[in-house]
C-alpha cells in the first residue's frame, strides 16, 4: 500500500504536469492570435505586382535559323490593384549587339492575364543568342538562351 508521502508526491507531480501544459496551451493560443492578427497566417500579398513568365517555358527554340521568325510565347498577369499600362520590348544580343526586335503596349485591368505571342528573329548563324523580353515600367525582366 503506497504511503501517504508517496501519494503526495504522485500528486505534486501530476500538478506541475498539469501547470505545465497548460502553459504550454495558453502560449500556443497567443502566439497564434498575435501571428493572425499581424497577418502573418495568410498567404495573399498585399503587395502590389505584375506577372511576367513564359507559357511554356519547356517548348521555347533550344535553337534557331537565320532570319527566320519566331514567337516567344509570354503571359503577362496584373496585380497591381488597379488598371495599368505596360510597354514591353524583345531584345536579341547576338554577336556582341543588341538588337530590338518588337516593342508594344498591353493595358490590364486589374487580376486580368493575357498570353502574348512576341516575334523576333536572328541574324547570324553558329552562335549562341539571348532572348530577352523586357517591362520598361515594372523593371523585370525574363530570358532565354538559343543556338543559331
Amino acid at each position: 500500500m503506497p504511503s501517504s508521502t508517496d501519494k503526495q508526491k504522485t500528486l505534486g507531480q501530476r500538478a506541475m504536469l498539469f501547470c505545465l501544459v497548460l502553459i504550454i496551451a495558453v502560449t500556443l493560443i497567443f502566439s497564434f492570435a498575435w501571428a493572425k492578427q499581424n497577418n502573418l497566417l495568410t498567404l495573399t500579398s498585399s503587395q502590389p505586382y505584375t506577372e511576367l513568365y513564359f507559357t511554356n517555358p519547356n517548348n521555347l527554340p533550344k535553337s534557331v535559323a537565320k532570319d527566320t521568325w519566331y514567337f516567344a510565347p509570354v503571359t503577362l498577369t496584373n496585380h497591381e490593384g488597379d488598371r495599368k499600362t505596360y510597354k514591353y520590348t524583345v531584345t536579341v544580343f547576338e554577336n556582341g549587339t543588341q538588337t530590338k526586335k518588337n516593342n508594344g503596349t498591353v493595358i490590364l485591368s486589374d487580376s486580368q492575364s493575357k498570353a502574348l505571342q512576341l516575334p523576333y528573329s536572328v541574324t547570324t548563324s553558329g552562335q549562341k543568342v539571348l532572348v530577352v523580353i523586357t517591362l520598361s515600367n515594372t523593371n523585370q525582366r525574363i530570358q532565354f538562351y538559343a543556338q543559331s
